[in-house]
């Protein structure tokens, strides 16, 4: 389908949006974004699609339309339902270096996971293993507790030293004593 075969997309790594369905008849695909601004899909030229069978490939986004809160795309070489259907399940990635501008105080997902988590204090609250959205805010999941990822607790987080240093609030890991 694409021109680009699996063995070029090994640096297509960041998962932006899973293909839920077909849209239509003319091989537009409903995505559920994975990202916190459906808005990248805008201004996104190239995807990379993993389908659940098949090989991966890079496709050309024709035409981006939000719906409801997920991604309505079209991409070349999906020209009907059935094509559509094909992607049912699929992973969108993209490369790192086409990741948006992110704010002061926003961090990739893959860069916090793996990341040791210390109280302001020193103690060890494990690594970070997953971070969960949550409506709310995010919470950083380690061996030994959850940790919400806000100004209250939240000192520092130091990409270059892997570490996120937290002021814990009473409750946090009893386990721990803490």
């Amino acid at each position: 389908m694409g021109p680009e075969s699996a063995d070029n997309l090994g640096e297509w790594t960041v998962l932006i949006g899973r293909v839920s369905k077909p849209h239509g008849l003319d091989g537009e695909v409903s995505v559920i974004a994975l990202t916190d601004r459906l808005e990248r899909f805008a201004n996104l030229e190239w995807v990379g699609v993993f389908p659940p069978r098949g090989r991966p490939w890079r496709a050309k986004v024709q035409a981006f339309r939000p719906v409801k809160g997920r991604a309505h795309l079209t991409l070349e070489g999906v020209d009907d339902r059935s094509a559509a259907e094909s992607l049912r399940g699929a992973e969108l990635r993209i490369r790192p270096d086409m990741r948006y501008e992110l704010d002061e105080d926003e961090y990739w997902v893959d860069d916090l996971v793996g990341m040791a988590v210390l109280t302001d204090d020193g103690r060890s609250l494990g690594t970070v293993r997953e971070v969960l959205s949550l409506p709310a805010n995010d919470v950083y999941v380690t061996e030994h507790c959850l940790i919400p990822a806000i100004k209250d607790v939240l000192v520092s987080v130091d990409l270059e030293l892997k570490t996120i240093t937290v002021r814990p609030m009473p409750g946090l890991a009893p386990d721990l004593g803490i």
